[in-house]
Parts: structure tokens; C-alpha cells; sequence
């Protein structure tokens, strides 16, 4: 209809020009001109619909692509941890891990004492258990607390979050810096706890000396149901991947180690 009109405008302003009538000439350009503006306005349209359609595309592209690189960092977590834990056969059970690090500590003993937190005591009451809160730096993005007690190991992986007694676990896990990351016992069993923290980029057992973990400013602060015991700060300048952090023996006696090492 609307092309019908457009050239029987086209003609009548054709003849307009050809026989000198004004009025005739007048409209056939009134209703050539309303054919160009419907035009123009049909193309704005297309137009502004294209755009949308592109800016939804683009919208959900994006978000198709966070996904996938959340999936992926989450997948190379995984990845890291079970090579950290699994690459050195000496180091395959929890058990082994646990006497690993505890004949570590043994050997320290034979050490001059010069850590001046070595005065902190407190010995554990029946039902007593305790909480550990790790805080640091923006560097590096991702320390870990891991507690070894028994046939346990919880840490910060989805399959050690919780320990099989159900009296361990990692309330918080931060992977961007900062902290705060959190584990808490309900009570103690007649074990030796150890408690370390990490630096999880020695990632594929990597032991490259580094001093990352022990400028990172980490903190561990403890307490025993809400009474505060004790805040640490991790030793500086000190080349290591892991910080030693405290035992607690099988009859409940806290003993603060505070010693980073390369192992």
C-alpha cells in the first residue's frame, strides 16, 4: 500500500512539473517526502534492533566466558593440590606426612631456643577444643592452614574440609588474598595435633627457595571456645614453604613452634 502511494506521489509531482500546477507539485512532494521519512525511520529501526541483538550476544558471551575461566582456575586448584600432596612417595599417607613434619620438629628441639613465643603454655580441659584464624598479606593470593592429627589430615579440598570424626574442619577457605581462613576442633582426641601453613603456589613439588611465605605478614590467631590465647606472626625473611605453627600432645599441652622451613 505504502509503495502504491509513493508512486502515485511520484507521478503526480512528475506531471506537477511537466504542466506547471502548484498545488499538484505540492503534493506529490508532500507525500514523496512522507515516503523518505518512513524510510528513514524503518532503517533507524533495523538499525537500533541490530545493535540490541549484538549488545545481548556480547552480554551473554561474556558471561559464557567467566564461567569458563572460574571453572578453569578451579579445575587448576585441584590440579595443584593433588600434585602437592602426591608427587613425593615419602610423603603419600597422612600418617607419613604427620611423622615427617613431627621428626622435623624433633630435630629443632636440638636447636638454640630463640623464639620468643616459646612462653606461651595452656594445657587442653576434657571436651575442650579450639579455633584457628589465618590472615596475611595481598601476596602471596593463596596461604592454606592444614591440621594433622591421627589418621587426619583437613585442609583446604573438598574431599579434606571435614575429617572422618567429624571434630576437625575448615569453616572458611579464601583463595584471593588477605584472608581471613578458618578451621576449628570441637573437642580433642587422644592424639598429637600439628598444625602448618603453606604457600600453595610451590605448585607440581616445586621446592625453588623462596621467602614469599615468610613476608606475606600471616598471622594465625587462636582461641579456646571465645577466650584468646595467643596471636603469632610468622617469622620474616625467612626462606621456606612451610610455617610450623604449634602441637598440641596426646595429654592436651599446647607447644607453639613459630619456624618456617624448606621442605
Amino acid at each position: 500500500m505504502v509503495n502504491q502511494i509513493y508512486k502515485w506521489a511520484k507521478l503526480i509531482k512528475n506531471i506537477g512539473l511537466l504542466l506547471g500546477f502548484p498545488i499538484v507539485i505540492s503534493v506529490g512532494i508532500y507525500f514523496y517526502n512522507e515516503r523518505v521519512e518512513l524510510l528513514m525511520a524503518e532503517r533507524k529501526f533495523i538499525i537500533e534492533q541490530c545493535e540490541s541483538e549484538k549488545r545481548l550476544r556480547n552480554e551473554a558471551f561474556e558471561i559464557e566466558k567467566q564461567t569458563l575461566i572460574k571453572s578453569i582456575k578451579n579445575l587448576e586448584q585441584e590440579i595443584r593440590l593433588h600434585k602437592l600432596y602426591s608427587c613425593d612417595n615419602t610423603m603419600s599417607s597422612i600418617k607419613s606426612q604427620k611423622e615427617y613434619y613431627l621428626s622435623i620438629i624433633n630435630d629443632l628441639k636440638t636447636k638454640p631456643k630463640n623464639n620468643k613465643n616459646q612462653h606461651i603454655e595452656y594445657t587442653f580441659k576434657k571436651s575442650e577444643g579450639f579455633r584457628v584464624i589465618l590472615q596475611w598479606g595481598k601476596f602471596p593470593k593463596d596461604l592454606d592452614i592444614h591440621l594433622f592429627y591421627g589418621e587426619y589430615h583437613v585442609y583446604p579440598n573438598p574431599d579434606h574440609l571435614i575429617s572422618k570424626d567429624k571434630t576437625a574442619k575448615i569453616d572458611r577457605d579464601d583463595k584471593s588474598s588477605y584472608g581471613p581462613e578458618t578451621l576449628s576442633v570441637r573437642w580433642l582426641i587422644n592424639e598429637t595435633y600439628l598444625c602448618l601453613v603453606d604457600n600453595i603456589i610451590y605448585e607440581n613439588c616445586k621446592k625453588e627457595s623462596s621467602k614469599a611465605l615468610s613476608n606475606s605478614g600471616a598471622q594465625i590467631t587462636f582461641y579456646v571456645g571465645n577466650k584468646h590465647i595467643f596471636t603469632l606472626s610468622i617469622p620474616i625473611n625467612k626462606i621456606g614453604n612451610k610455617w610450623i605453627v604449634f602441637t598440641i600432645d596426646p595429654s592436651g599441652n599446647l607447644k607453639i613452634i613459630n619456624t618456617v622451613l624448606e621442605l
